[in-house]
C-alpha cells in the first residue's frame, strides 16, 4: 500500500469518535480579507475537535447554510481592498487595491439556491461515504490497493442511492459559470488533515471538499487522469505528499486509480470546467463515459460546466450522450438588455450588477452612478458578466489616473461609450456575430464556428445552424 495509505489504522467506528481537524495550507500566512469573510461567515474554523455524538467526521466539515441570504452572502465577493488609510490620495496603493476587482461577484438568488442544492447533494454523498462506518470501511481501505494497480472493488449495495448525484452548468461564455464555480470552491473551504483524538477509526485522513479540473485541451481520457492527478497534488501540496504518490496516474490505465485516490481523500466533489466547441473531438465520448462512470463507482457528486453548444453535440449523440443530457441543468445566460432610459427605481439585474461594480470602485458613497452607464455597458458586453467586469474595470482605473473626470462633468456617455468600445474591442468580432443572429436569424458556417460558444441557447434550433451541428455529432 503506498504512502497515501501506509499509516491507517483500519479500525472502524460506531460513535463517540473524535477528530481534530486542520486545514492543510502553509503554516504561516497573513490573514486575507478572503479569511476575515469566512470567519464573518461563521464558517468552519481552521482547527477544531468534532463533537462526541457526531458520528460522522466529514459531515461537519461542510458550511452550515440554512438560508438563502446566508448562502448569497457567502458567494458574495468584493474583490476589491479597501486602502489601509482611507484618506490615502497615494495614486499606486489606490491601483493596487483594485488589482483584484475583475474577481468581484455579486451573487443572484438563482446562483444561492444553485450553491444549496450542490452542497446538500455533498452532505447526502458524504454521509453514507463515512470511513467510520463498518459498512464502508473495507470498501475505503481497498482503494489504496487500487491506487497502485488492484482491480477496483464492487460498489457497495447501500451506496446505490449516490449514483446519479451529477449536476452540468451550461450557459454562453462570459455569463458567470467560471466565476461561480471559483466562489463556490471558496464556499466549501480548504481541504483538511483529520487526526483521530477518541475513539475508534483511521488515525489520519484527509477531506478534500471540492476539486476542479479543467476539460482537457487534447480532449482524451489520459489527458483528463492526468489533470485530475495534478490538480489532487496542487490541493494536497502543503502535506508534503509526493510526486511519486500518483505515478499510477497516468493514461487510460490510470482512470481507476484516479477514482480510487478521490474516495480515499473524501473528495467532496468533482467540477470538470471547461466544456466547449473545442472539446469536441471524437475521443470526448470516451471522457463523458469516464465521468458517468465515476459518478457510478465513487458516489461523488460530479459537476460538468460547458457551453450551449458542448450540451447540444452530447444530445445530439443519443444514447452515448444520455447521462449528461439527463442530469440536472443550471443555466447560465447573458443578462437582458435594460431599458433605453437606464436604470430606473427599480433596476433590472444587469442594472443592479452595475450599479454594485460602480460602488465597488469609489470609497464616497454618495457618488451616482451615472444613469445611462447600464446600456452604454450592454451595448458592448451583450450583457455578458465577464466583459461587464473588464468595462467597469477600466472605467474605475480611468477615474483613478484623472480624478477630474468626476468634478467636471467630463464623464458623459460619449466618452464612456469611446472608452467601453476601446476596452471590449476583443469582443467586437463576437458582438458582430451575436447582433447578426439577433438581426436575421441567419449565420455563416465560419461564424457559427468561430463564435459558437457566445451563442445563445435558440441559435441551435434555428434551420440555419442546425446543419452545422451535423458534422459534431
Amino acid at each position: 500500500m503506498n504512502e497515501l495509505a501506509e499509516r491507517v489504522c483500519t479500525q472502524v467506528a460506531s460513535s463517540g469518535t473524535q477528530y481534530q481537524t486542520t486545514e492543510l495550507t502553509d503554516e504561516v500566512e497573513a490573514e486575507s480579507l478572503e479569511a476575515r469573510q469566512r470567519r464573518s461567515l461563521r464558517l468552519p474554523p481552521h482547527s477544531y475537535v468534532t463533537p462526541a455524538n457526531e458520528t460522522n467526521p466529514l459531515t461537519c466539515l461542510l458550511p452550515d447554510v440554512r438560508t438563502i441570504e446566508h448562502a448569497t452572502e457567502s458567494l458574495r465577493w468584493r474583490g476589491v481592498r479597501r486602502p489601509a488609510d482611507p484618506n490615502c490620495i497615494d495614486i499606486g496603493d489606490s491601483i493596487e487595491a483594485y488589482a483584484a476587482f475583475p474577481t468581484a461577484y455579486l451573487a443572484t438568488t438563482e446562483a444561492a439556491e444553485l450553491y444549496m442544492k450542490i452542497l446538500s447533494a455533498v452532505r447526502f454523498s458524504l454521509r453514507l461515504r463515512n470511513p467510520c462506518e463498518i459498512r464502508y470501511a473495507r470498501f475505503y481501505w481497498d482503494q489504496g490497493d487500487v491506487m497502485e494497480g488492484s482491480q477496483p472493488p464492487a460498489f457497495p449495495d447501500f451506496l446505490e442511492s449516490l449514483v446519479g448525484l451529477s449536476i452540468k452548468l451550461i450557459g454562453v461564455s462570459g455569463a458567470g459559470r467560471t466565476a461561480f464555480l471559483q466562489r463556490l470552491r471558496v464556499a466549501m473551504g480548504r481541504p483538511r488533515y483529520m487526526k483521530r483524538m477518541a475513539g475508534k477509526g483511521p488515525v489520519e485522513m484527509r477531506f478534500v471538499p471540492m476539486l476542479v479540473v479543467t476539460w482537457p485541451d487534447c480532449s482524451t481520457l489520459s489527458g483528463l487522469v492526468e489533470n485530475i492527478g495534478e490538480a489532487l497534488m496542487g490541493e494536497l501540496s502543503s502535506s508534503k505528499t509526493r510526486k511519486d504518490n500518483f505515478a499510477y496516474f497516468r493514461g487510460k490505465n490510470g482512470a481507476s486509480a484516479v477514482i480510487a485516490a478521490c474516495i480515499f481523500l473524501n473528495l467532496g466533489l468533482l467540477v470538470i470546467d471547461g466544456g466547449n466547441r473545442y472539446a469536441l473531438r471524437s475521443e470526448a465520448n470516451e471522457v463523458m463515459d469516464f465521468i458517468s462512470n465515476f459518478q457510478r463507482r465513487s458516489g461523488i457528486p460530479v459537476v460538468v460546466s460547458g457551453t450551449y453548444i458542448f450540451e447540444m453535440a452530447f444530445v445530439k449523440r443519443g444514447s452515448k450522450g444520455s447521462k449528461f443530457s439527463t442530469a440536472h441543468a443550471a443555466y447560465f445566460d447573458a443578462m437582458p438588455r435594460p431599458s433605453p432610459e437606464g436604470m430606473s427605481d427599480r433596476p433590472t439585474i444587469w442594472g443592479q450588477a452595475i450599479e454594485w461594480h460602480w460602488k465597488l470602485g469609489h470609497r464616497e458613497m454618495s457618488v451616482p452612478c451615472p444613469r445611462f452607464l447600464s446600456t452604454v455597458v450592454w451595448d458592448y458586453a451583450f450583457g455578458r458578466a465577464q466583459q461587464m467586469c473588464e468595462a467597469l474595470d477600466h472605467l474605475h482605473h480611468k477615474i483613478l489616473l484623472h480624478p477630474e473626470l468626476l468634478a467636471d462633468g467630463s464623464l458623459n456617455e460619449d466618452y464612456v461609450r469611446y472608452e467601453v468600445a476601446n476596452r471590449l474591442r476583443g469582443f467586437s468580432e463576437t458582438a458582430r456575430v451575436l447582433t447578426t443572429f439577433r438581426e436575421t436569424k441567419h449565420l455563416d458556417r465560419d461564424d457559427f464556428l468561430v463564435h459558437a460558444d457566445h451563442l445563445p441557447y435558440e441559435a441551435f434550433y434555428v434551420a440555419s445552424t442546425r446543419k452545422y451541428l451535423r458534422g459534431l455529432t
